[in-house]
């Protein structure tokens, strides 16, 4: 979901540079940031799936709870009561 404001905001900020290749450095820089997690995982894909199969008996319970904090937030969304958690 963050991917269109950012990305809006890289090509925005692009098109008000004076030249073509300050464009062209603003998206670079955007897309290996994008990239650089997914280039991890993928070196670390066997230390990632250990800790994943270790994980993977509480996922479950994470998913549901998960959920849950979702439902709560759209109701709070809904209702005008988001605010209340700002503290």
């Amino acid at each position: 979901p963050c991917v269109g404001p950012i990305l809006g905001s890289v090509l925005f900020m692009a098109s008000q540079g004076n030249t073509a290749l300050y464009g062209a450095a603003l998206m670079a820089i955007y897309t290996v940031g994008l990239a650089i997690p997914f280039l991890l995982i993928s070196l670390f894909a066997e230390t990632v799936l250990q800790h994943y199969r270790k994980w993977n008996r509480y996922l479950p319970v994470v998913k549901k709870i998960g959920g849950a904090l979702l439902v709560l937030m759209g109701i709070l969304l809904m209702t005008g009561k988001f605010s209340s958690l700002i503290f």
